[in-house]
C-alpha cells in the first residue's frame, strides 16, 4: 500500500530530522516516533528500519548497548541492507571495538560485493588498520 509506505518513511524521515537537531527533547520525541513507526510497522523489511532508527536514537542519547541490540535486531530482520553493518561499525570503532567493526566492514564487503557501500567499507577498513 502506497500510502501506509509514504507515511512509515515520512515518520523516519521526521525522526531522523529530530536526531539532526540533538536537543533533548527532539530525541526523545524522535525515540517515541522511531517506536511508535515500529509498531505500526507488519513487514519484516520495515520492521528492520524502524528497529536501525531506534538504534540511531540510542546511539545518540549515548546508549551505546542499546543501540547495538537494535541494529543487531534489525540485521536479523532484514541483513542485505549495508547500512546497518557500516552503522554497527561506527559504533563498534567509536568504543574502541576496532575487530567487531572490522567484521561489520567484512560483511558488506564479501555479502555485497557489487553494491556501492564496498568501496567506502575498503576506505574505513584502511582508515582502522593505519589508525
Amino acid at each position: 500500500n502506497s500510502v501506509h509506505s509514504i507515511a512509515f518513511l515520512s515518520k523516519l524521515a521526521v525522526s531522523d530530522m529530530l536526531i539532526l537537531e540533538n536537543k533533548p527533547n527532539n530525541l526523545s520525541e524522535a525515540l517515541s516516533l522511531a517506536e511508535n513507526t515500529l509498531n505500526e510497522c507488519n513487514a519484516d523489511h520495515e520492521k528492520a528500519l524502524a528497529t536501525r532508527q531506534i538504534g540511531r536514537v540510542q546511539f545518540v542519547l549515548g546508549k551505546i548497548e542499546e543501540a547495538l541490540q537494535c541494529y543487531k535486531q534489525s540485521a536479523k530482520l532484514d541483513s542485505s541492507p549495508p547500512h546497518v553493518w557500516l552503522e554497527m561499525a561506527r559504533i563498534f570503532q567509536s568504543i574502541n571495538q576496532l575487530e567487531a567493526a572490522e567484521k561489520c566492514l567484512k560483511h558488506i564487503t564479501t555479502k555485497m560485493q557489487h553494491h556501492h557501500f564496498t568501496a567506502s567499507c575498503f576506505y574505513i577498513q584502511h582508515l582502522l588498520y593505519h589508525a
